[in-house]
């Protein structure tokens, strides 16, 4: 998704922030937001990053939608081992109603499974009896801490993933899905 530069300026006004003000919050010098805002410079990716997530967490806290991760994650979560049998996986997913699941070596996660990995291995001639998880998982997903916001960029980075994991104290034990984020936005 390319940068919609011209609505900074137009989002920062609506949150009533002073241009040097706003800067600040964000970490860059003023005069490089003012040539921003003017078209006079564009930003690199780390500066319009910066300037994105600042506006979405000003724009949530003054909606009053700031939500973390922690806070709309599905804790404990179902997953499976890479020695289990496909099978099994995908029993789990018909009973729980899952597209996915991580799967986990103890408490780190080493993949995630999916009803389209697991369709795609069948389509090329995996057996669902006599195969394992390890043999159609993918990486494992994106890892995020719990006091993480949750903004659009968040949530873009899980419209690319099958899941985010979520951990409390570095330690994996929380999943949202698409539909967790779709229901923790709701009031």
């Amino acid at each position: 998704m390319l940068p919609n530069l011209k609505k900074i300026k137009e989002r920062r006004e609506t949150l009533q922030l002073k241009q040097k003000q706003f800067a600040k919050m964000c970490g860059i010098k003023p005069n490089l937001l003012n040539m921003i805002e003017r078209g006079s410079a564009n930003p690199s990716y780390k500066t319009w990053t910066k300037i994105e997530n600042c506006l979405d967490k000003e724009e949530a806290k003054t909606q009053g939608k700031t939500k973390t991760a922690g806070e709309i994650c599905i804790s404990p979560f179902i997953s499976v081992r890479q020695s289990d049998p496909i099978n099994d996986a995908v029993q789990l997913m018909k009973k729980h109603d899952f597209s996915q699941l991580p799967v986990m070596s103890g408490s780190n996660c080493v993949g995630v499974i999916t009803d389209h990995l697991i369709l795609i291995y069948e389509a090329n001639g995996g057996s669902l009896v006599s195969s394992k998880v390890k043999d159609a998982m993918d990486v494992s997903p994106p890892i995020i801490d719990e006091k993480t916001p949750i903004t659009p960029q968040l949530l873009e980075l899980l419209s690319n993933s099958s899941c985010l994991l979520v951990s409390y104290q570095n330690k994996v034990d929380g999943i949202i899905t698409i539909i967790d984020a779709i229901r923790g936005g709701q009031k």
